[in-house]
């Protein structure tokens, strides 16, 4: 190509994981090869170390197309350092909340910054459903309830149903539970005298064998015992007994021999 510049699109990463991705056009007297530039990043814990050339092209355009493209999918991974796309239009889409310090500015500029009439309103319509019993707006709605243990019914607001016993936030979570609600180890056994059509019974103390994707180790432990493991909610690792994986669990329900990747094992994982 002469002495002609060359583009290119390139990655840069850190030991930790995290990459940005650009495009550049090469210095007078560089080629892609040996330019060592890393990139116009601003954020400011991001130090990558590597580099790799994803493409190389006569015209820088070409390349920036191949920014974009790329980005579209992966501005919003967790691992990425990239804050802006530029759309084939030319008009950035920005992701300014990935850096820990404009997060923190973001935050105390909402801290500081008075709530709008449109906000004020949103947040009183969340509140709706706590307030006392002998405030205006407060939910007076009949439910029929059911207490699952003892078969007791009820017919009442969640404030009749407070006087069972049950904390206020205890009598709210029972408005969206249904007699055959997913899991049976609940906070209250009142739940709403009706059904679902996807109900599953379930507990977060039952006993099970999950399967690491990654390495094959097996773990017979209860799925509370998994979510403090892994350290997150239960509610979200409770789609593991779906089969699906989560966190690099899953239900161990792999036929005799066959690993996570398909592949045959020695020894069976699962009795």
């Amino acid at each position: 190509m002469g002495n002609q510049r060359l583009s290119y699109t390139y990655c840069v990463w850190d030991e930790e994981g995290f990459f940005y991705i650009g495009s550049r056009l090469c210095p007078v007297g560089q080629t892609p090869s040996s330019d060592t530039y890393f990139g116009s990043y601003t954020c400011s814990n991001f130090s990558p170390s590597q580099k790799i050339i994803l493409a190389i092209f006569d015209d820088l355009s070409r390349a920036r197309d191949l920014e974009t493209l790329l980005l579209f999918d992966l501005v919003r991974d967790k691992f990425c350092r990239n804050k802006a796309v530029f759309p084939l239009t030319g008009c950035a889409k920005l992701y300014p909340t990935k850096d820990p310090k404009i997060r923190k500015k973001l935050s105390e500029l909402r801290k500081s910054t008075p709530l709008s009439p449109a906000q004020l309103s949103h947040i009183t319509e969340l509140n709706l459903s706590q307030k006392k019993e002998n405030h205006p707006r407060a939910d007076r709605t009949q439910r029929a309830f059911i207490n699952i243990e003892t078969q007791e019914l009820l017919y009442g607001t969640i404030f009749d149903l407070e006087r069972k016993g049950l904390s206020l936030h205890e009598a709210r979570s029972a408005r969206s539970r249904t007699a055959n609600y997913g899991v049976t180890d609940l906070s209250s056994p009142w739940v709403l005298a009706e059904c679902t059509l996807n109900g599953r019974k379930m507990s977060y103390d039952r006993l099970y064998t999950f399967i690491s994707v990654n390495t094959g180790k097996q773990l017979t432990c209860s799925l509370r015992d998994l979510s403090k493991m892994v350290h997150k909610p239960s509610s979200l690792t409770i789609e593991i007994l779906f089969g699906k994986v989560r966190y690099g669990w899953k239900l161990n329900d792999y036929p005799k021999g066959v690993g996570p990747s398909g592949s045959k094992r020695d020894a069976p994982l699962c009795g």
